[in-house]
């Protein structure tokens, strides 16, 4: 991970544990990104900016961290509204997890040593849920 000030996008208990793992690790956390007012100037001494009330200057000079870790707000949407607001160094959970997960904990499901698709199917965990299903189609899916 670099060294370039942070801004965690999102308000909630997920993203203020972003804030404090991302302090913990040496990162300066600038401000909290929200789409729309939270209500709060800041949130545990870290200023809380909107999408349109956030300095310009923090949309190139800082690397956003997705801090939403919830079913309720799709990651593409994110993105493209992030994009479309000038943020274009953004990480996204399980980018940042493998490296902030000592102080984040558990995390739903991030894996602070995630495998890629190859190493995934050479796993007894891969080759046993594979097994269980019943046909061709089924298991061209599931690969």
């Amino acid at each position: 991970m670099s060294k370039i000030d942070a801004i965690v996008f999102g308000a909630g208990s997920h993203a203020r544990k972003v804030a404090h793992a991302l302090s913990v690790n040496g990162r300066v956390v600038r401000a909290f990104l929200t789409s729309r007012s939270t209500g709060a100037d800041s949130i545990d001494r870290v200023a809380t900016y909107t999408l349109k009330t956030v300095p310009d200057s923090f949309r190139t000079d800082c690397q956003v961290f997705i801090g939403i870790l919830n079913h309720r707000d799709p990651y593409l949407q994110l993105d493209d509204l992030l994009r479309e607001n000038g943020f274009l160094n953004i990480s996204w959970p399980w980018e940042y997890y493998p490296s902030l997960h000592c102080e984040l904990g558990w995390c739903y499901w991030l894996d602070p040593e995630p495998m890629t698709p190859s190493q995934w199917r050479n796993t007894s965990d891969y080759s046993s849920l594979i097994n269980l299903l019943s046909d061709q189609e089924s298991r061209q899916i599931f690969d």
